[in-house]
C-alpha cells in the first residue's frame, strides 16, 4: 500500500488535484477506509509480483497527464477504482484484499474504491490554500473554452490535465474536506 499512495501524494500535492463526487464522505465509511489502508500497508512485500501502475508511469506519462487521466469524464477522481480493476489479474492478491474491505463493513470492492478516491481528493483540497485554489480556478478561466487551442500541442499535454483537475477540485465537498482535516493524522502514519 505504501508504494501506491506515497508516490501518488507527492504528484497530487506538487499539482493541485481535483474532486467531484455526488455523495458526501460519511466518517464511518472514512474509518473503515482507513482500517483497510492499514491492514493491507505490508501488500507490497505480501504480492511483490503485483504492479499497481495507478500512476501510469509504465506508459511514460508525464505527472500532469498522470494524475489528469485519474479523473474520469464527470470530474471522479479513480486511483483506488483504477487499483480495484488492475487486482483482477492478480486473483490471489485480491480476495486478500476484498477480505479486508469486508472485513472492515464494505460490501463491495468498488465501494471501497469509490470511498477512497473521495477521501483522497479531500486529503488533497486539505492540502490546497484557499488562495492557490483561486488562482487554479482564474487559471480556468483565463484560458477558456477555446484558449488551449492556442497553445503548442506540447504546452496543451501539460496543461490540459491541470484545467481538468482544477475544474474538479472546486467541486470538494465541504464536509469532506472537514473528514480530511480530522482524519489526515491516521491518513499521514500510513507507511510511517
Amino acid at each position: 500500500m505504501k508504494h501506491l499512495l506515497r508516490p501518488f501524494l507527492v504528484i497530487l500535492f506538487a499539482w493541485p488535484t481535483a474532486a467531484s463526487a455526488a455523495d458526501l464522505l460519511k466518517e464511518k465509511e472514512v474509518q473503515q477506509f482507513l482500517t483497510v489502508a492499514e491492514a493491507i500497508e505490508d501488500f507490497d512485500e505480501r504480492y511483490p509480483e503485483v504492479e499497481l501502475d495507478v500512476m501510469g508511469e509504465s506508459e511514460g506519462k508525464n505527472p500532469a497527464q498522470a494524475v489528469g487521466d485519474m479523473i474520469d469524464e464527470n470530474g471522479r477522481f479513480k486511483m483506488f477504482a483504477n487499483m480495484v480493476d488492475m487486482l483482477a489479474k492478480h486473483p490471489e492478491a485480491r480476495r486478500d484484499m476484498e477480505a479486508e474491505v469486508k472485513k472492515a463493513g464494505f460490501s463491495s470492492m468498488p465501494e471501497f474504491a469509490s470511498v477512497g478516491d473521495r477521501l483522497m481528493l479531500a486529503m488533497a483540497r486539505v492540502e490546497i490554500s484557499d488562495r492557490d485554489l483561486r488562482e487554479m480556478e482564474q487559471a480556468v478561466q483565463m484560458v477558456g473554452a477555446g484558449g488551449l487551442d492556442m497553445l503548442p500541442p506540447q504546452a496543451r499535454q501539460m496543461i490540459e490535465p491541470m484545467l481538468k483537475i482544477a475544474k474538479a477540485m472546486e467541486n470538494v465537498p465541504e464536509s469532506d474536506v472537514a473528514l480530511a482535516k480530522k482524519y489526515k493524522p491516521r491518513f499521514d502514519a500510513l507507511g510511517s
